[in-house]
């Protein structure tokens, strides 16, 4: 009876919604952690300017600056009293945000969500208790409701709505160091880390934070601000596209002079330039930094959040707030011919599996950041062997039989691979899984010889063992070739003996099928016809060949192809059809005339070839016998799969 009527009413008013599930509060709280120089306060205004959002700018900051074990970063800077002196206190602004959440909003109130900017760093404030990562000065039991108790990180974490916002750090390091030097823990990556762990261990039934790449806002700025919206669980408004320029005093924090001068002169998340000269070398205390800082954010990168994907044009037909990432520009697709598919946008970010030949570490790499040494043998040399393997509901297709083929090119050049089959595949299985692949998926196996210790052919001049790199994308064949059918010209480029160099190594060094494959992108057909060096029709630049004749399935000998294995299964499946089959020389009038041609990759399966050298095969369409073989393979890969992975 002796409690004021105003903490009465709002005690009342959080009886009455105390049932609503944490972080869903009439005005919900989102936090963005970030690093510095990584678009925060224009990330900030562009929750600002939706209309419907209070902002609050490194509320923070004062707390971590006069409750450190040991001198914190910036006490040096000119502001550093005007944040001490005229910041709130951790205690009051925590109040106020979480007091503002529980309470019904007022008739005709439009600021219904609060957006709080934080470096992450500022979070992260020794204490003894490692939930309590941040630990507020003040007296919890003044607070008597357990959604006022705000006295740990973990508290915050799991009542409120978090996201990460993350820099790669040269960029980050090179931005810094223009103000002033950076050091680890100005960059905010190792707290940032931390927020994330802690999230993730008491977050419940919750979903993982996301974490959000400055360099998606920058390059697909309204699929990155979509895909944010929706993991938040708020609607995505066209507003937060562009804001005036300027500064916000009213939202601002007091260091602004010092720091925002390029947002306040923006209008909106602007795109990198494509003209800027390199940038010149980092000294050698940034380089280390920056060495230091990636394994940070390479974890939390492999948790970002895929940009939607965005389409939308105006009536003069330009896009709406959608810069193509370089990862989509270069993964164009084709319309057509054995390697046709559509550009999938979840390839930006898919994680590479890759072993460090010196440090016999294996690691899953985002995209971007996936890359090896130029003194690589594979680099230097084209040293090296692979396979091309499909993932179908969640099963390697003849993953054996692949990696057994590798071997034998890896043994015949005398390399090492350094792990077993049953590792390597095992490998394949981790990347697809990480990157949580079950169907339409194509992997790239590759092993070269490894880090040279200086670009030269000879072997023993390797560094450690074979370089492994497993490259997976959403790669679903298109339908159209598979109906349409191929166009194939003969080319000049020959297949060449074993003792040149044997045509069954599946060879990083493929420039002969390149130089065919050009031949055939200037004449505009799909693929080149290789003879051998006899005359007779040997196989396409990337696929197999094979025509029927009279019911007949006829190939090429093995003397100067590759031993493919599409090719192996298609034969059998062929002759369990009770069709018959033969291996042996034809030449090109054979090819002319025969009833029906195809050809066979790992990639596509089985595609009908219509024209060769400007001649209609057969009716100029798919034919029964292609078709039969189309159906019958699609089965064999579904009985592949149903009997798993130990298989």
């Amino acid at each position: 009876e002796s409690m004021p009527m105003k903490k009465r009413k709002a005690v009342e008013a959080v009886e009455d919604i105390k049932e609503e599930p944490p972080g869903c509060g009439y005005y919900p709280i989102i936090n963005c952690w970030s690093g510095p120089r990584s678009l925060s306060t224009s990330l900030m205004y562009s929750f600002h300017n939706r209309g419907d959002v209070e902002c609050f700018d490194e509320p923070f900051y004062a707390h971590y600056l006069t409750n450190r074990t040991h001198p914190a970063p910036g006490r040096d800077r000119p502001y550093h009293d005007l944040v001490v002196n005229e910041g709130k206190s951790a205690v009051a602004t925590w109040f106020h945000l979480h007091a503002s959440c529980l309470l019904r909003p007022k008739r005709g109130q439009t600021k219904i969500l609060r957006f709080v900017k934080h470096m992450a760093k500022h979070a992260v404030v020794e204490c003894h208790d490692p939930r309590k990562l941040y630990a507020l000065n003040g007296d919890p039991d003044k607070y008597s409701h357990r959604y006022l108790q705000c006295t740990s990180m973990v508290t915050h974490l799991t009542e409120t709505r978090n996201f990460i916002l993350v820099r790669h750090p040269e960029d980050l390091v090179r931005s810094f160091n223009a103000v002033i030097p950076p050091t680890l823990e100005e960059t905010c990556l190792p707290a940032q880390v931390q927020i994330f762990m802690l999230h993730a261990q008491f977050r419940k039934h919750r979903a993982t934070m996301p974490v959000v790449l400055s360099e998606d806002l920058r390059e697909n700025p309204e699929g990155t601000l979509r895909a944010l919206c929706k993991a938040i669980e708020i609607e995505f408004k066209p507003e937060m596209l562009r804001w005036e320029a300027g500064p916000r005093p009213e939202i601002d924090g007091c260091w602004a002079p010092w720091w925002y001068k390029t947002t306040h002169e923006s209008t909106r998340f602007e795109p990198p330039r494509r003209d800027k000269p390199p940038s010149p070398p980092l000294s050698a205390y940034l380089r280390e930094l920056v060495d230091e800082c990636m394994p940070y954010y390479q974890f939390l990168r492999s948790h970002a959040l895929k940009p939607q994907a965005v389409d939308e044009r105006r009536s003069d037909g330009a896009t709406i707030g959608k810069t193509p990432t370089p990862s989509v520009e270069v993964e164009r697709g084709s319309a057509s011919g054995t390697h046709a598919y559509a550009p999938d946008p979840r390839n930006a970010s898919v994680l590479v599996g890759m072993r460090d030949g010196v440090t016999g570490t294996f690691s899953l790499i985002p995209r971007v950041d996936a890359k090896v040494s130029v003194f690589d043998s594979g680099f230097v040399l084209g040293d090296g062997v692979w396979e091309g393997v499909r993932l179908h509901k969640g099963v390697l297709m003849y993953a054996a039989e692949h990696v057994k083929r590798l071997f034998q090119g890896a043994k015949a050049i005398d390399m090492d691979v350094g792990v077993s089959p049953e590792g390597l595949i095992k490998m394949m299985y981790d990347t697809v899984d990480a990157n949580e692949m079950h169907e339409g998926v194509h992997i790239r196996l590759m092993v070269t010889r490894g880090l040279k210790s200086t670009p030269y052919q000879n072997p023993t001049f390797t560094v450690g063992k074979p370089t492994i790199v497993i490259a997976a994308e959403h790669k679903a064949a298109a339908e159209g070739p598979k109906v349409n059918g191929m166009r194939l010209m003969t080319t000049h480029v020959r297949r060449g003996a074993p003792d040149v160099q044997d045509p069954a190594w599946n060879s990083h060094s493929k420039l002969n099928c390149v130089a065919a494959c050009i031949q055939a992108n200037k004449a505009g057909v799909d693929e080149s016809l290789m003879l051998d060096p006899h005359g007779f029709v040997a196989t396409c630049n990337s696929v197999h060949f094979f025509i029927v004749v009279d019911g007949v399935v006829l190939t090429s000998k093995r003397k100067y192809i590759l031993h493919g294995i599409t090719r192996d299964n298609v034969m059998r499946i062929a002759r369990g059809l009770g069709m018959e089959t033969r291996e042996e020389d034809f030449t090109l009038t054979a090819v002319y005339s025969a009833d029906e041609c195809f050809v066979t990759g790992t990639f596509a399966g089985v595609l009908p070839v219509r024209e060769v050298d400007g001649r209609k095969i057969g009716t100029g369409e798919r034919g029964p016998v292609v078709r039969r073989l189309q159906e019958a393979y699609v089965k064999e890969a579904d009985a592949v799969a149903r009997r798993g992975r130990g298989c």
